[in-house]
Order: C-alpha cells, then sequence, then structure tokens
C-alpha cells in the first residue's frame, strides 16, 4: 500500500482555519449565558458588530493563515454569542402563537443572505479578485453597525417590553 502523501502547506492552512472556526464556536456556546447575563444583548450585539466589522477588514488585508485564523476564531465565538442572544430576545419578546412564524422567517431571510452572499461573493472576487468581497463586507458591516447600533437599546435586556401571550 504506498504511502499517504504529506498534507501541502495550503490544505495544511485549510485545516487550521476550519479548526480554529470550530474551536470558536465551542468557546461563544460555554460563554454565551453568562456574557449575556453580565453584559447584556445590547452590548453583545453592539460588539458583535464591531468584531463581524473587523473581521472583514483583517481577512482583507492578511496574507497571513494564523492571522486569518485567529480573526475566523474570534469571529465564530462572536457568531455563536449573537446566535444565543438573538434567539433568546426573540424568544422573550414575541408572542408564543407567534414563534414558529417569526422563527421560520428568520430563517429564511438568514440562509437566503448566506446564499446570495456566496454566489455574489463568487462573482466579485472573479472581478475584483479574493480580497473584493471582503472589502465589501467590511464596507456593508460599517454601515450597518452605524444604522444599527443606536437601534440596539435598553428594549432588549430582560427588563423591556413584555410580550403578550
Amino acid at each position: 500500500m504506498p504511502a499517504k502523501p504529506s498534507p501541502t502547506p495550503r490544505r495544511r492552512a485549510g485545516c487550521l482555519l476550519v479548526s480554529t472556526h470550530a474551536a470558536g464556536a465551542m468557546v461563544g456556546a460555554a460563554g454565551a449565558a453568562r456574557l449575556e447575563g453580565r453584559f447584556g444583548a445590547a452590548a453583545l450585539l453592539r460588539a458583535g458588530l464591531l468584531i463581524e466589522t473587523a473581521t472583514h477588514l483583517v481577512l482583507a488585508l492578511t496574507t497571513s493563515a494564523w492571522v486569518a485564523g485567529v480573526a475566523l476564531a474570534l469571529f465564530s465565538v462572536h457568531a455563536t454569542i449573537w446566535g444565543v442572544v438573538v434567539s433568546t430576545v426573540k424568544a422573550r419578546l414575541v408572542p408564543d402563537v407567534l414563534q414558529g412564524r417569526i422563527a421560520g422567517v428568520h430563517n429564511l431571510l438568514d440562509f437566503t443572505g448566506v446564499a446570495a452572499g456566496t454566489v455574489l461573493g463568487g462573482f466579485l472576487a472573479r472581478w475584483t479578485g479574493l480580497t473584493g468581497p471582503f472589502w465589501t463586507a467590511f464596507g456593508a458591516m460599517a454601515v450597518i453597525t452605524l444604522v444599527a447600533w443606536q437601534r440596539l437599546d435598553g428594549g432588549l435586556e430582560a427588563g423591556g417590553p413584555a410580550r403578550s401571550r
């Protein structure tokens, strides 16, 4: 039986990126509830907007797999915490009879955005080069952060508006 070829540096870098992403998700899942209890939903969502914006900037600028790996690990921590916080806020604010519908619409928009962004990012990368989608995402997230910042107020916290059953 022939020996397996050793992994190429490119393959090792890919494994590093996937591994750091997974490790970040586990860290985020382990600490999300504690962080939300300490800092509140609005603060975590604002921090998440900053982390996501910074991640796109770092990925646009770096050529190092190690730097990209650290950025993706931090992004993964953020994405997991974001998911927990958004789910908690939705559960708190949406009436029980609408939970399924709201979750369905949220998932439809979420996954449609991922699919459309993947396709558009591929076309953009072909047209502008590999960093083009990251620069575009950085610009878009900077605008989203500015627009969303003020809207993330105390109404998201446990003492915010109560939902009707």
